[in-house]
């Protein structure tokens, strides 16, 4: 299998929780060509120089970009609903206002910290052979930079572009999820996984007729800006011989296969910044009458350039210096006020492209010292504008560690993948914070025999009775007498179970398996576990929620639409922990009796169970094996092994479609 190009498209890792209102039966987080922009500069810039605008000028500048807007613009927003005629322009009086000075407290610090260098390019650097320690931690979980998007994934350290953000693998397994809605009875349940799914493509589209695909910790957490994109993932290896043979282990089938995404910058990505990954343009075109009608997509950013520059070219036309050192503050003011009244003018014309703009003095002169490195510095710093600047010691203040965990094979036999700590962690320390993604009724999970139907050209259940769940639900929390499921955002999902328990477990009355004495379970690590989970004090959730019964979450699942989440656990060391350990939690009692249920009544594939084992090869050893692909003449004689399929995986570069000169670009088309 070859590398996936899945990239996303807004607002939402971790979803916007302000939102009026969802979409249900919405796309998941669609597969899109990544978009950037080149050669972009955040510039240098000095909180001494502001700038005054003369009233008179102002109203001229005002009157003509109003005419302007109103013969370009007047067809672009309100579903259709046009704006026909000239903009009716109200003079304001020059009253004093409060000079507007942004979020401070969001900063951290002022201005020096933000004025870094933007996108330049660099090459890829190599990972290391030897796993080695990082004494601090880079990649952070923190409330984002985007207002209302809820939290969002920060680096304290520069990336280049090309480099990957974990440099020994993926964060975690991706988990498939298949035909969801036909196991559903053709309806998609009402919850919030719908905002946090990958369309998975490549590997995962041979599953099923229907495939979606969940991404945890960045491809969850991730935010979308549609101009500030800067990671993408790349697929892993799927591995499904190296964990556990399927023929003689009970385990086998209980974890995912799929290796999992490692995301990789797309652009120099400067500390401090938020990771942005894209979900494409239509995740936000088809969530109309949402927060995402006004989130401007790549494009607005380059007509409220536009408008940035003519304000600047008509004050110059008009003799009037653009930038001057002035002491009186209701000039300042002045110049407030009308910044807002011609963005408040412009939003009547294209809500979109008015939310481009500057709203103050000192986000107009950022934007005016960007745009003397050029046109895409300009858009770049808008773009920038629409976000809360964070400085690395707010994230650092405020954040909760995201790598202090390394996915790599456990220590406990044919139990796949573990979590291993990255450095020391001592006792009380957060291992990893684990956002919650809730799952109402648990039964959306269960899977029936499907057939195909002609009449609709889709799967249908070929009966009402279950023969077992997603293989999600084997990584989410959940109670025996309760319908409701948390599943981790996280790569908590690596942690893997270990007993703390002194006696063997009891059987239930009306359970005639017999279960093994704790002694004789596999499961019993030498130390046992060495963190717990614990609720979080961080998501702001996790208190309304624990005070909410379950009619009141249901309630608002439905009032949303499904489109919301709530509650969230740390994962805590309970011991000092040295680097390169891995992280047991116990998953208690219930979870040891169920597994003693499931390996007691385990049975091994054979031939005269199904005809696909006849002559079973696992996928990762054809794929080791690609050198030798069968010609036609071949596989009449040998055929590949029944539980195989064939499939040609590539990229494709929408950017070569953009290229008018009709000049060849070797150095990138040969990469394809």
């Amino acid at each position: 299998q070859h590398d996936v190009n899945m990239t996303m498209g807004i607002m939402t890792g971790e979803k916007a929780q302000n939102s009026s209102q969802s979409v249900t039966n919405t796309p998941s987080r669609r597969t899109t060509n990544y978009r950037s922009s080149s050669s972009i500069f955040r510039s240098n810039c000095h909180q001494s120089w502001i700038v005054t605008f003369p009233y008179y000028t102002f109203i001229v500048l005002f009157l003509i970009q109003m005419l302007i807007l109103s013969s370009n613009y007047n067809n672009n927003y309100n579903n259709g609903n046009n704006h026909n005629g000239n903009l009716l322009v109200v003079m304001v009086v020059a009253n004093s206002y409060p000079t507007a000075k942004g979020n401070e407290e969001n900063v951290g610090t002022k201005e020096s910290q933000s004025c870094d260098s933007f996108l330049e390019s660099s090459s890829q650097t190599r990972l290391p052979k030897e796993w080695t320690t990082e004494e601090q931690c880079t990649l952070y979980l923190a409330p984002s930079s985007i207002k209302g998007a809820g939290f969002g994934v920060y680096t304290t350290k520069e990336v280049n572009d090309g480099d990957f953000l974990h440099e020994y693998g993926s964060e975690a397994p991706s988990i498939v999820i298949t035909d969801i809605e036909a196991h559903n009875n053709g309806s998609y349940p009402i919850w919030a996984y719908g905002d946090y799914f990958w369309q998975g493509e490549g590997g995962p589209d041979f599953e099923a007729d229907v495939i979606e695909e969940t991404m945890v910790s960045l491809g969850t957490l991730c935010n979308y800006h549609p101009f500030l994109v800067n990671v993408e993932p790349k697929s892993e290896e799927y591995d499904d011989s190296s964990f556990v043979n399927r023929f003689e282990h009970s385990s086998a089938g209980s974890f995912s296969y799929y290796g999992g995404h490692r995301y990789i910058a797309t652009r120099n990505i400067g500390a401090g910044e938020e990771l942005f990954a894209s979900y494409g343009e239509d995740w936000l075109d088809t969530r109309q009458g949402t927060f995402a009608d006004d989130v401007p997509r790549y494009d607005d950013y380059a007509l409220g350039a536009k408008i940035v520059a003519r304000i600047e070219s008509e004050l110059l036309d008009a003799g009037e210096s653009n930038i001057i050192d002035v002491e009186a503050e209701v000039s300042i003011e002045m110049a407030d006020l009308l910044l807002r009244t011609v963005k408040a003018s412009i939003s009547e014309l294209n809500t979109r492209v008015a939310n481009t703009l500057p709203t103050n003095v000192h986000q107009h002169m950022r934007a005016v010292t960007a745009m003397t490195h050029g046109f895409g510095a300009l858009q770049a710093e808008l773009a920038a504008g629409t976000t809360n600047r964070r400085s690395v010691q707010w994230i650092r203040n405020n954040g909760q560690c995201l790598d202090n965990i390394v996915n790599q094979k456990s220590t406990i036999p044919n139990a796949g993948r573990g979590a291993f700590a990255k450095r020391y962690l001592p006792l009380g320390t957060t291992v990893v914070p684990v956002i919650l993604i809730p799952i109402l009724d648990k039964d959306s999970l269960q899977m029936y025999t499907l057939r195909y139907d002609k009449h609709t050209n889709q799967n249908i259940r070929a009966n009402d009775k279950p023969i077992g769940y997603q293989l999600l639900m084997n990584y989410c929390f959940g109670h025996e007498q309760s319908t409701l499921l948390l599943c981790p955002g996280t790569n908590a999902i690596l942690i893997n179970h270990c007993s703390q328990q002194s006696s063997s477990a009891k059987n239930n009355d009306d359970d005639d398996d017999i279960i093994p004495p704790l002694q004789q379970r596999t499961y019993k690590c030498k130390n046992g576990p060495n963190a717990e989970i614990r609720w979080a004090d961080w998501d702001p959730t996790t208190k309304e929620w624990l005070n909410m019964d379950l009619e009141q979450i249901s309630a608002k699942f439905n009032s949303n639409g499904g489109g919301t989440r709530g509650l969230s656990f740390d994962v805590v060391a309970t011991r000092d922990i040295q680097p390169g350990e891995e992280i047991f939690i116990d998953y208690g009692e219930d979870w040891e009796q169920a597994w003693e249920r499931h390996r007691t009544h385990w049975k091994h594939p054979s031939s005269h169970y199904n005809e696909t084992f006849l002559n079973f090869a696992p996928v990762k050893d054809m794929n080791d094996d690609l050198i030798h692909f069968r010609t036609e003449k071949e596989l009449k004689l040998d055929p590949y092994p029944n539980n195989i399929r064939t499939g040609c995986i590539y990229e494709e570069d929408d950017d070569k479609d953009d290229d008018d000169d009709g000049d060849d670009d070797d150095d990138d088309d040969d990469d394809d």
